[in-house]
């Protein structure tokens, strides 16, 4: 049970690695509250004519690691949005977090993007939005960046209160409810986003996870099943899914997903042990202990790393005590 609880919660361990001298994290979303993925961010720095890019991932997070101790330019750029600046300094901190909304670039005609595509459903109901919900909205966001959910909370709230079908509202209010640990709330939320909205990947991701960590993991199985079917390349999906079906005991299901998600995202520690388990307990011995190996090459430091060691062990006193033939 002690390693089940685990399993589910690994969505919210944060893995890292010793680096050699500083990071720099963000997460950037639009201004209508959509994660924004595939966005090019750069880091500049004069001082050591330093100079890297990168792109933001499904959940519109970045990462810069192992970069020297001194004074960086950030920029980001997107179509259609204004670009964004920032000067950060990690020569005494060693590190920075950055909470990044692009804003439309009202200047150009450009055709509002509805937050999870190109949906006629989706921008009728988006042009509906009056403006002092909106503006509700955007501030709800602003909180978020700060880490004030709580404030967040009431923002969205009255973004509600002003536009009932607010489901992009609902959803940053139930990940604002999660971050909190109400998992009660923060299930309501995500229930009315994808009530509103069912194409919201996000929203189905976030109301599976949610159900997982409640241990509500038959209601949970099928809005990740959901968000694999809307967004089949998104590696998140199929971890969580992959979760889901070894709490459910299908761990041929679960092995399959987690596989999926290395595909997709092969540097992603904690899914080699979802992986791992999910073959020992179909009797994969040398497939499971493969896994294992995997996991501790990449986050030998992990929380992780404990029960995984005492797993192998185990192996390998099973294997030592077998009769040879």
């Amino acid at each position: 049970m002690r390693v089940l609880r685990s399993l589910l919660a690994l969505s919210f361990v944060l893995l890292s690695t010793v680096a050699w001298a500083g990071h720099i994290t963000g997460q950037i979303r639009l201004d209508n509250g959509q994660l924004a993925d595939n966005v090019r961010v750069q880091l500049r720095s004069d001082t050591v004519a330093f100079q890297a890019e990168t792109q933001t991932d499904r959940q519109g997070r970045f990462v810069f690691d192992g970069i020297p101790l001194t004074v960086y330019h950030l920029w980001v750029e997107f179509p259609g949005y204004r670009t964004y600046n920032a000067t950060i300094d990690i020569s005494m901190s060693k590190m920075d977090y950055q909470g990044i909304t692009l804003q439309k670039d009202r200047s150009k005609d450009v055709k509002d993007v509805p937050p999870e595509g190109p949906n006629a459903t989706v921008d009728a109901r988006v042009a509906q939005i009056p403006a002092d919900a909106k503006s509700e909205f955007q501030a709800g966001m602003k909180s978020l960046d700060t880490k004030n959910g709580a404030d967040a909370i009431k923002h969205f709230q009255k973004a509600i209160e002003l536009f009932p079908n607010y489901a992009e509202a609902y959803q940053l209010m139930g990940g604002a409810y999660l971050g909190g640990g109400n998992l009660a709330l923060a299930e309501s939320a995500f229930v009315k986003a994808v009530t509103i909205e069912q194409r919201m990947v996000n929203a189905q991701l976030a109301l599976g996870l949610t159900r997982n960590l409640m241990g509500k993991t038959r209601e949970a199985e099928q809005p990740l099943q959901t968000a694999v079917q809307l967004d089949p390349k998104n590696p998140d999906a199929h971890f969580e899914l992959a979760k889901n079906q070894f709490a459910l005991q299908k761990f041929a299901d679960a092995e399959a997903q987690a596989a999926k998600a290395l595909e997709l995202k092969p540097q992603n520690p904690p899914v080699y042990v979802v992986l791992g388990y999910s073959l020992l307990r179909q009797k994969k011995v040398p497939e499971a202990e493969a896994a294992f190996r995997h996991f501790l090459q990449l986050a030998p430091t992990s929380p992780m790393a404990g029960d995984v060691k005492q797993v192998q062990a185990m192996i390998e006193q099973h294997e030592n005590q077998t009769p040879q033939r």
